[in-house]
């Protein structure tokens, strides 16, 4: 396998479509997944207003961390495609971290539904 250049994501061209085939389908499930969850929380929205009911719930809650999981995942394989590079303190590692954040978020909140 050769080195992984600027214009190379790995440095071998079958890899290199193997690898973007991979981010462009991670890009495509990650906007779906955000998409029916921003759906999701707008009927959340409108049953709690509907019910007069306090809106920061665990359910909301959840849905919200799951949609900014989903975009910061799709942030990062644009930037990687972009930028090609996932090195330690480029802006993916900063939108890695941060997606995992709000993915540590969403099982705080799934984990307050048991009681």
């Amino acid at each position: 396998m050769g080195e992984r250049t600027p214009s190379s994501l790995t440095g071998n061209h079958t890899f290199d479509i193997l690898v973007s085939t991979a981010l462009a389908l991670r890009i495509t499930i990650s906007m779906a997944i955000a998409t029916m969850c921003s759906a999701q929380a707008i009927f959340e929205i409108r049953y709690q207003r509907q019910n007069l009911t306090n809106l920061l719930n665990p359910r909301f809650m959840t849905l919200q961390g799951l949609i900014f999981f989903n975009l910061f995942r799709l942030l990062y394989a644009v930037f990687q495609f972009k930028t090609n590079s996932d090195a330690t303190g480029s802006i993916c590692d900063y939108l890695g971290m941060t997606a995992l954040f709000f993915e540590m978020c969403a099982w705080g909140m799934i984990g307050s539904y048991c009681k």
